[in-house]
């Protein structure tokens, strides 16, 4: 060109920062005469899109300095850089810069920033940003809805929903994503399958983005038919589906399927990356496929992959939980970096294969390492003290769970009371239990488990008729564990109406319950109704035989 103009030279930077060759874009930069603020914005995207957000943020002071007026895509720019790097300090001061120069209440600067403060868990902010907009966009809309899904602020962000729509603003695809991210951890299934019917209308069905959130929505609301339902009918899957759905199956405990999908994802070209690895090892774990196990490690080797903490923490638990703890251990011996997930892997893994004294040292060597226990790792030390009978420390853990705060967490709860009934102290465990403000199956099982195991039925029994009184639905456990105290106390009266309610809801062919009730009849004296369910139990493998041998034996006692 014999002669050019600063169009020019930003129509040239601009092409190469479109292609990613931000080396050339930038050294044209530099070469040109003159630059405005296209030319500024054109090579500050260029690095945002690259991932250097540190360059981004020197590029707009320097942009500041050298004497050219910001506009409000400098400031989307740079807010966004702040939002990647969770950095509050700097984008308050690029929010002044904004205020000082009018643009603050700009719509899309006024978006950027609701963004930022949210991402920068700073949601109060962001919210009250949002309130003092005057005019709201979509994308306005979107953020602060986002924003409280990454803070977990579940129900914010469904009340915002019905104020958009109420004023009428279109529901964008970043929106819905949101939205089933939402559904997602307050488990609101109905909900979720209504805005999933709302998106189809709106034409979203085929859309990979909404597709993926959909069914991760379903699958962490425990419906796993509908997430396949919904994987199968998405006429293209990115590597986020796939992840989606393997790590679904993972999560409801069904590793054989959570296998077959990692299966056809090597079978596709997508590759695969440390949240599949992820999953199929927790697929692995749940139905303890040792062989399978070492060859997804091999597969993990051969990636690089094992050197990422959640593929390795993933290795030792499927290890542990196929009952190798050798290469457990040698998984978390060679770890780099550990994190508190790290540790509980391996404490479980000893505490699961038996191994009682190696959690003590490994949780006090965690606390020599820094690393703040959670309630996973205090219920898996607990436990190992429950099946060793150490009193003393795990009344020493009890206290620091006191000063920790998660004194009334239902998981570490549910193990203390456990622990302190293994150990004989009933009074102790009967104090956490009525303590604790949220009390589900595992904390009711614990104690009415232990005073059956102390021989003390008619408590048992008490807090058997507690739980009923408090609407909590018995389980098979449950329900076992109180027909054994019926059948130490001879009431066959209690027996009988627990039984009708097993028949009421279809429990009568679980074997745990089966043996129960043989049990409970012969000792009452009742061994007509004790051998019609004999003959009717489940024959499955072992059970059916010691049915039978407890059924003969309970025969020999009573007649």
């Amino acid at each position: 060109m014999p002669q050019r103009d600063i169009v020019s030279w930003n129509a040239l930077v601009f092409g190469y920062v479109a292609c990613g060759k931000m080396e050339i874009a930038s050294s044209l930069f530099e070469a040109m005469p003159e630059r405005d603020v296209v030319s500024w914005n054109s090579l500050i995207s260029g690095y945002l899109h690259a991932g250097d957000c540190l360059k981004v943020i020197y590029l707009f002071m320097t942009m500041g300095r050298s004497g050219v007026v910001y506009n409000w895509r400098s400031f989307a720019f740079v807010l966004r850089a702040c939002s990647i790097l969770v950095d509050c300090d700097v984008g308050i001061q690029f929010h002044s810069i904004a205020i000082k120069m009018g643009l603050d209440r700009d719509v899309d600067i006024g978006s950027a920033l609701v963004d930022m403060y949210a991402k920068c868990e700073k949601l109060d902010d962001s919210l009250l940003l949002f309130r003092k907009m005057s005019e709201k966009n979509r994308v306005a809309w979107s953020s602060v809805i986002t924003g409280c899904a990454q803070n977990d602020e579940f129900f914010k962000g469904l009340e915002l929903f019905k104020e958009m729509l109420k004023e009428g603003i279109e529901v964008s695809q970043s929106t819905y994503a949101s939205l089933f991210r939402l559904c997602a951890g307050l488990s609101a299934f109905r909900f979720g399958s209504q805005l999933h019917a709302h998106a189809l209308k709106n034409s979203f069905g085929s859309d990979v983005i909404i597709g993926t959130a959909t069914l991760d929505m379903y699958a962490k609301c425990c419906d796993m038919p509908d997430a396949r339902k919904l994987f199968n009918s998405l006429p293209n899957h990115d590597l986020q589906c796939y992840n989606a759905i393997i790590v679904g199956y993972a999560r409801n405990s069904q590793g054989c399927e959570a296998l077959q999908l990692f299966s056809l994802l090597r079978k596709s070209d997508l590759g695969f990356n440390e949240i599949s690895l992820s999953g199929a090892f927790s697929g692995c774990a749940m139905i303890k496929g040792y062989s399978e196990g070492l060859q997804l490690h091999g597969l993990a080797i051969k990636s690089t992959l094992t050197s990422i903490i959640c593929v390795a923490n993933a290795i030792i638990d499927m290890y542990g939980k196929c009952r190798a703890l050798t290469e457990a251990c040698h998984v978390f011996d060679e770890m780099e970096g550990r994190d508190a997930v790290s540790w509980n892997a391996i404490i479980a893994a000893h505490e699961q294969n038996g191994n009682e004294e190696k959690p003590l040292s490994y949780f006090v060597s965690m606390l020599r390492a820094r690393i703040e226990p959670d309630e996973f790792t205090y219920g898996s030390i607990l436990k190992a003290c429950a099946s060793q009978q150490a009193l003393n420390y795990g009344m020493e853990i009890h206290n620091r769970v006191l000063k920790s705060g998660m004194g009334l967490n239902w998981f570490v709860g549910s193990t203390l009371v456990d622990m302190y009934c293994k150990c004989e102290m009933m009074e102790e465990a009967e104090k956490i239990h009525d303590r604790m403000k949220e009390k589900n199956m595992v904390s009711w099982n614990a104690i009415i488990s232990g005073f059956s195991g102390q021989k003390q039925s008619e408590n048992a029994q008490r807090y058997f008729s507690q739980m009923l009184e408090m609407g909590v639905k018995p389980d098979n456990i449950t329900y076992a564990i109180v027909l054994d105290t019926c059948a130490n106390l001879a009431t066959i009266g209690l027996g009988k109406q627990i039984h009708a309610q097993i028949i009421k809801q279809e429990l009568q062919s679980d074997v745990y319950i089966a043996r129960a009730l043989i049990d409970m009849y012969s000792k009452c004296g009742n061994m007509q109704d004790s051998q019609m369910i004999f003959e009717k139990a489940p024959k499955q493998d072992l059970h059916d035989m010691e049915c039978h041998d407890l059924w003969l034996c309970s025969a020999w006692l009573w007649s």
